[in-house]
């Protein structure tokens, strides 16, 4: 049949057209997640610190993140007028960790919440759509335009991106700038030196101002260079042609990427203004630092790289922090272990990635081999981003599949390819890909708009995600205003709330009572409400409770089998239960509070009621105990240590949190009497 002009024409322009409306779908997607999730625990802070690098110069607060995503979320705000928190003015200095979080829940509370939250969410997003057309513009160019519109519509299909794609997070920077110098590499071997050497170098800086991972990836990328250079060349092999040009051309390249990167410095190497330095980078280094790092080679390494000069301070700082937490806990398929494990990203993105990306990647890697004029494009699109995977399985932090998000788009033109392939064979393959991608874009309309959660049904799908992975992958923070809307439509009953922060609580949310998390005994601050022995209305437990390491024992009786889950992170129970666990620790919470407060006697009467609660509970009778040491009752004091000693001992592994207070308080016994 012969095709005319016209319809070929038409036809010409069907993927331009399938690309078109996949990055509609794929926008108005990131504005259903935008709007619908409350502030997660990386967005205030990032935003404050964004704000006060542009308002004060001032580097020195988070400086454990570069400044370009900050910065170009917080550009809205400069013609805002914004209250700032009283405690912070603009030549405070380096500002802490814990407190730069605490300031920042503040000044976004103060501020409106999505009045400034809203605008810095919609900068972000552009990080995402420049990916999703760099994706379509990589797979048009690697394999063809229908190879590029799959390729955006995989992307677009994909929650993983949708989730992390709208928020004030660093994740998507870094991920749209390595591509971008991906592809600008392809793309650039007939281009002139000067224009490959500037546009590498922008690429470069861009990335090193996104996130310090990309420190790592740049080796990659200069092999890479390397290898397309000595591989895909015209001619025999040369050293100076093949070798030493390369080498100096991502020589210039990097020290252009140094200069953009201290453009956003401003030139300046102190992080605070004013100062000469913020930290004495030693004594901040240790600071910092774990106990498994703090002996490091690499934590030596990092006061020296700041004293050379060569990085801005506040660079040097985030990246002493990122070496100092390098060891973290992490959770995998049901199991705990004290520091990352090398399988952990491998399963983590079979469990949140999309069965369509799953069946189809493969597919395009073996189709691009055995094509050999396919065979450089499966070079810039594997190596980037298995060598990144590699380093990051090589790591002790693995917790969240959003520190790998950077390998998707690699990934995805890959599945595109395959995609196309698949539809070219023709027979059933057609029908089998429509079916498969149909199954993808119901999974992905299901997901909405809570993506975060999201988990493929090959793992039971959202609701048991969080048992396979660490809460950070299914719970970020973004759950308040869907408890709001959940409470919303039914307002009678009593209802508490645990595992749900936020420093913007929604109104039908400000009515629960607050059940508190483990570390509130372990490091007591506010005094928390009285928790009755029986509770009787609705329950919403946040699935970071699910770990031990933020829920405790007394939480175990709300573990088991919620009456139904929200939003696919939050446990709902209703009815009437008995936890006089909870209710206990909450008295001892309260003589915590009373100790402080300069009250021991009630103190005391508060520690006797947690322990006539929740007797098996050592926290109970550490409590008791400092408030007797306070009251001048060392020997009674004597008596609860020495039970909280015998009731440890009977559950050593799941109470090994409280040796820390109760070694405190064995030395104010032995120095009282």
């Amino acid at each position: 049949m012969r095709v005319t002009q016209p319809r070929a024409d038409a036809l010409a322009r069907l993927p331009l057209a399938l690309a078109t409306l996949c990055l509609l779908l794929f926008a108005l997607q990131l504005w259903a997640h935008a709007t619908n999730a409350s502030a997660t625990m990386d967005e205030p802070v990032h935003l404050l610190a964004g704000h006060r690098h542009l308002y004060c110069g001032d580097y020195a607060f988070n400086p454990e993140h570069p400044p370009l995503l900050k910065e170009l979320a917080a550009l809205p705000l400069q013609s805002m007028s914004l209250r700032m928190p009283e405690d912070l003015p603009c030549a405070a200095g380096f500002t802490p960790k814990a407190e730069t979080f605490r300031l920042a829940d503040v000044f976004l509370a103060e501020n409106g919440g999505d009045r400034i939250l809203m605008p810095a969410r919609l900068m972000a997003m552009s990080f995402s759509l420049l990916l999703a057309l760099l994706v379509g513009i990589a797979g048009w160019r690697m394999f063809g335009p229908w190879p590029g519109a799959s390729a955006m519509l995989l992307f677009a299909m994909e929650p993983v991106l949708v989730a992390h794609g709208s928020l004030v997070t660093t994740d998507m920077a870094i991920a749209a700038t390595t591509f971008l110098a991906v592809l600008l590499m392809h793309e650039a071997r007939a281009w002139r030196p000067l224009a490959r050497i500037v546009s590498l170098g922008l690429a470069f800086g861009l990335m090193l101002a996104s996130k310090h991972s990309a420190i790592l990836i740049l080796p990659l990328l200069a092999l890479l260079r390397l290898l397309d250079a000595s591989f895909w060349r015209s001619g025999p092999w040369r050293l100076r042609t093949h070798l030493l040009g390369p080498l100096l051309e991502l020589a210039a390249s990097l020290g252009l990427g140094l200069l953009v990167l201290w453009a956003f410095y401003g030139f300046r190497y102190a992080a605070a203004p004013g100062m000469a330095h913020a930290v004495d980078l030693v004594s901040f280094m240790q600071a910092v630092a774990r106990p498994e790092t703090r002996d490091s080679a690499m934590a030596a390494l990092v006061p020296w790289l700041g004293h050379t000069g060569l990085l801005p301070e506040s660079y040097v700082m985030g990246l002493a922090d990122i070496v100092g937490t390098s060891v973290r806990w992490t959770r995998v398929l049901g199991m705990l272990y004290p520091e990352g494990q090398w399988f952990f990203f491998p399963i983590a993105l079979s469990i949140k990635s999309g069965i369509a990306l799953l069946v189809l990647l493969p597919a395009g890697i073996a189709m691009a081999w055995t094509h050999p004029g396919r065979r450089r494009a499966l070079l810039f699109l594997l190596l980037p981003a298995l060598g990144f995977l590699l380093v990051a399985m090589s790591s002790k932090v693995t917790a969240g599949v959003r520190h790998v998000l950077l390998v998707y788009p690699f990934f995805i033109v890959l599945a595109g390819y395959g995609a196309t392939r698949l539809w070219q064979r023709g027979r059933a393959w057609p029908w089998l890909l429509a079916g498969l991608l149909a199954y993808q874009a119901v999974a992905v309309v299901r997901a909405a708009p809570d993506y975060i959660p999201f988990a493929n049904a090959l793992w039971g799908g959202p609701q048991r995600a969080y048992w396979a992975l660490p809460f950070h992958n299914t719970d970020w923070g973004q759950t308040p205003k869907r408890i709001g809307q959940s409470l919303a439509a039914n307002t009678t009953g009593e209802c508490w709330v645990a595992g749900v922060d936020s420093p913007l609580t929604p109104a039908g949310l400000r009515r629960c009572h607050v059940l508190p998390e483990r570390r509130a005994w372990e490091s007591p601050g506010a005094a928390v409400d009285p928790i009755p022995r029986t509770i009787d209305g609705t329950i919403f437990l946040g699935v970071r409770m699910t770990s031990p390491r933020v829920g405790g024992p007394e939480y175990a009786p709300l573990l088991q089998a919620p009456h139904r889950m929200l939003a696919d992170a939050v446990l709902v129970h209703e009815g009437r239960f008995e936890l006089p666990g909870l209710a206990g620790v909450g008295h001892a919470l309260r003589c915590d509070a009373l100790v402080r407060s300069g009250q021991p006697l009630l103190a005391v009467e508060e520690g006797r009621r947690a322990v006539a609660l929740a007797g098996d509970d050592p926290r109970a009778w550490i409590s008791l105990g400092d408030a007797l040491v306070t009251a001048g009752n060392v020997a009674e004091a004597a008596r609860a240590l020495a039970q909280a000693k015998r009731t440890l001992a009977a559950d050593p592994e799941t109470f090994a949190f409280v040796e820390a207070r109760r070694h405190a308080l064995a030395r104010r016994v032995a120095a009282d009497r």
